[in-house]
């Protein structure tokens, strides 16, 4: 049998796993098929990976937050133009009633 590492973003570390045959589309000892992107032949490799999956990940939530800020924003400004439409047609309305 021989180690190799297991990646994947949600992990905190690379995992040893033990394999019978190397590479893809072989299987490690957890049942996983072994793909170029998720298993290394070194734990400095594996590291290395893990970072870059991290930092990935990281970059994409935080595009995703500040969509999502951005999108909030422009909710308020039209709360706030729609609020102000109400209160200027009821302020006319009374007006009108007078």
């Amino acid at each position: 049998m021989t180690t190799i590492f297991y990646v994947n973003a949600e992990l905190s570390e690379p995992e040893a796993v033990e394999c019978e045959l190397v590479g893809y589309p072989n299987r490690d000892a957890k049942g996983r098929t072994q793909f170029e992107n998720t298993h290394y032949a070194t734990i400095e490799r594996a590291w290395k990976e893990l970072d870059s999956n991290h930092r990935a990940w990281q970059h994409s939530v935080s595009r995703d937050l500040v969509q999502a800020n951005a999108e909030v924003a422009s909710a308020k400004d039209e709360l706030a133009k729609v609020c102000t439409l109400i209160y200027q047609a009821e302020q006319k309305r009374k007006g009108r009633a007078a």
